[in-house]
């Protein structure tokens, strides 16, 4: 019953001209846990940040998700935004703790924490390379926790780091949740709750006070209000560090969003 986030949007959305955006997703762990739905959401963001006109996306999905291509595609992104623009970096997969940090996990990881810590991505390594250049705003979704927790409560390997909350200087990051729960899937569907719901809220449903804006605060009580509602069985608290909460992630818009309790 939840949409499928590709159609047309309504509204008459900001032009996204001097934005850039990577789209990062992987639904195909070759020795992790697979996460369904993954890619699905990250073709969804696509879609989206095209109609909104971005001037430059990257994206790479399951095998392409290498350290390298992550940073590549990070600082080659870093140098399209516009000067004013927003350069979103959405990151659909799995996180761990690593001995410097919160890490990415790519699609190759193994199921080991010396290999994790070894081949995991800083998030502070990308965050770093998202904020040079020009002046503009960063925005990091990471529909992650970093507790390096599979879906189903079991650890991604034995001896990884103690969980910490991510360090972002410089940049918005969302999260899926605290770093002592645990994640799952939007209920009712098979999709990752964060960036599915977190693109939701930017089509419209977010926009709770009605005034055709959905901030960043906005967005994240809008995850959190439906995460509350629908899930009984764990904790799924989603996170935003901001300078600005109130920065304007979405304008124009008017989509509503479906009713959580009829879905």
């Amino acid at each position: 019953a939840w949409p499928a986030l590709d159609g047309p949007l309504s509204g008459s959305m900001a032009t996204g001209a001097l934005d850039a955006a990577v789209v990062v997703s992987v639904s195909d762990y070759a020795h992790l846990p697979d996460l369904p739905g993954a890619a699905q959401n990250g073709r969804a963001w696509e879609a989206y940040l095209r109609q909104r006109g971005v001037s430059h996306i990257a994206t790479l999905t399951d095998g392409e998700v290498t350290p390298e291509a992550v940073l590549t595609e990070a600082r080659t992104a870093s140098g399209k935004v516009g000067k004013g623009g927003t350069l979103f970096f959405v990151w659909i997969g799995h996180g761990a703790p690593g001995p410097r940090g919160a890490l990415l996990l790519p699609s190759g990881v193994a199921r080991d924490a010396e290999d994790i810590a070894a081949h995991g991505v800083e998030l502070s390594g990308v965050v770093a390379a998202l904020t040079k250049g020009r002046r503009h705003e960063t925005v990091v979704i990471a529909d992650t926790n970093f507790a390096g927790v599979a879906p189903d409560g079991t650890p991604l390997a034995v001896g990884l780091a103690t969980p910490a909350v991510p360090a972002t200087k410089g940049a918005t990051l969302f999260t899926a949740a605290a770093p002592d729960e645990r994640l799952g899937p939007l209920p009712g569907t098979a999709r990752p709750a964060l960036s599915y719901l977190l693109l939701g809220a930017l089509r419209g449903w977010g926009d709770l006070d009605h005034d055709g804006t959905v901030t960043a605060q906005e967005a994240r009580d809008y995850v959190a209000q439906v995460l509350g509602l629908l899930i009984v069985d764990r904790r799924q608290t989603p996170t935003l560090s901001a300078r600005r909460p109130e920065m304007a992630l979405a304008t124009g818009v008017n989509e509503a969003g479906p009713d959580p309790a009829g879905v």
